[in-house]
C-alpha cells in the first residue's frame, strides 16, 4: 500500500539510493537532487544547473556522487553541501560506480570514461569514441564494463588501459551486470540480451523480442531478470534459455530489484510498479499518476522506493525484507547504487 509520495514537480527516471542512515536520496528532472528521511520528510534538496536523469551513489562515508546534464560531476557531503564539481565537458546521463579503493568512475556523452579520486582529482580518462548512456560496472578485480551508442561493449583495466572492446549489435544504454562466476550480461537494442565471459568471449545471446534499457538483476540462483521495450519481464536460466514472460501493458524500461523472497519489483510504462513472484506470477501492482521508468530501491524495512514519470517519488509498504543476498541485485547493485561487484551467499 502506499506509504507517502513526495511531490517534485517534474518526472523522476532516477533510481532512488538509500543510504546508511535510510536518508533517500534521488534527482528530478527539475535539476534538483533531494534528500528525505524514511517517512518522506524533506532534509534538503541541492540545485544542478540542468536536468539529472542520474541516479545518485552513496560511498561508505556516506558522501554522494551524482551526474547532471549540465556536464559536471557532483560531491556532496551528508548534508548537501558541495564537495567539488568535476567537468566532463559533456552532459552525464549515468550513475556513477565506485572501485574498492574509492574512485570514482562516470562516462559522460562527449565519448569518454572518467577516473576520479575521491577528491575529485582526475586519474586518468578512456576515450571510448561515442556517447556512454550505460552506467559502468566494476567487477571482482577491479576491471571496468561499460557500453557506448555505438554499439561496443569495452572492459577497461583499472589502469585505463583497454581490456577488449565487442560489438554485439546496436547501441547499449543499459548497464551491465556481473553473476557470481564472473559472466558479464548487458542488454542492447538489438533486441538480445549478452553475455560475455571475463576474456571478452561470447558465452551466449538471448532474443528478448524489444530493445533493453534496463539492467539485468539476478536471483540467488542465479535466475536473471531483465525488462524489455516489448512491455516485459523476462526471466532467464544461467545459461540464457528463456523461464517465464510477464507481460505489462507499457514498456519496460525500468531495471528490476529482487527482495530477500525472491519477489521481482518493476516499473512500466504503463504507470504501475509490479511485484512478481519466481514463477511469474503477479503478486501484487502498485498504480501511479506517470509512467515508472525508475527503477526501484528496497529497503531493510520492506519499503519499495521508486519514482514517476508524474514528478513524484512514491514509498510503497511491502512485505519485502530488503535486497536479495546475490551479487547483482538491482540497478546499481545495492541501496546506495556503488556499481561494485559483491560476493554474496545464496539465500
Amino acid at each position: 500500500m502506499l506509504k507517502w509520495r513526495f511531490e517534485t514537480g517534474k518526472g523522476i527516471t532516477s533510481s532512488p539510493a538509500i543510504g546508511a542512515d535510510d536518508t533517500i536520496v534521488f534527482a528530478s528532472t527539475n535539476r534538483q537532487l533531494y534528500a528525505l528521511n524514511r517517512e518522506g520528510e524533506f532534509l534538503w534538496r541541492f540545485p544542478s544547473r540542468a536536468g539529472v536523469a542520474s541516479s545518485p551513489t552513496i560511498d561508505r562515508s556516506g558522501r554522494i556522487y551524482f551526474g547532471s546534464g549540465d556536464g559536471g560531476l557532483y560531491s556532496l557531503t551528508p548534508d548537501g553541501d558541495l564537495n567539488w564539481r568535476f567537468p566532463t565537458g559533456g552532459p552525464v546521463r549515468t550513475g556513477p560506480a565506485l572501485g574498492a579503493d574509492g574512485t570514482v568512475y562516470v562516462g559522460s556523452r562527449n565519448g569518454y570514461l572518467y577516473a576520479l579520486s575521491p577528491g575529485g582529482q582526475l586519474k586518468w580518462r578512456y576515450r571510448a569514441g561515442s556517447p556512454i548512456w550505460s552506467a559502468p560496472s566494476v567487477g571482482p578485480l577491479g576491471r571496468i564494463y561499460f557500453g557506448v551508442l555505438s554499439g561496443c561493449f569495452i572492459a577497461v583495466e583499472p589502469d585505463g588501459s583497454t581490456a577488449w572492446r565487442r560489438k554485439p549489435g546496436g547501441p547499449i544504454w543499459a548497464s551491465p551486470a556481473i553473476t557470481q562466476r564472473g559472466t558479464i550480461l548487458v542488454g542492447s537494442t538489438d533486441d538480445r540480451l549478452h553475455a560475455f565471459r571475463s576474456d571478452g568471449t561470447v558465452a551466449w545471446t538471448a532474443e528478448t523480442g524489444g530493445r533493453i534499457y534496463s539492467s539485468p538483476a539476478l536471483n540467488g540462483d542465479g535466475t536473471i531478470y531483465v525488462g524489455s521495450n516489448d512491455g516485459s519481464l523476462q526471466a532467464f536460466n544461467p545459461d540464457g534459455v528463456l523461464r517465464w514472460r510477464f507481460v505489462t501493458e507499457g514498456k519496460v524500461r525500468s531495471s528490476p530489484a529482487v527482495d530477500r523472497k525472491g519477489i521481482v519489483y518493476i516499473g512500466s510504462g504503463d504507470c504501475c510498479l509490479y511485484a512478481v513472484d519466481t514463477n511469474g506470477r503477479l503478486v501484487a501492482e502498485y498504480r501511479t499518476r506517470g509512467v515508472v521508468f525508475s527503477s526501484p530501491a528496497i529497503s531493510d524495512d520492506g519499503v519499495v522506493y521508486v519514482g514517476s514519470g508524474d514528478g513524484g517519488l512514491y514509498a510503497f509498504q511491502t512485505g519485502s525484507r530488503g535486497l536479495m543476498h546475490s551479487a547483482w541485485p538491482m540497478y546499481q547493485r545495492d541501496t546506495r547504487h556503488t556499481s561494485r561487484f559483491r560476493r554474496w551467499p545464496v539465500d
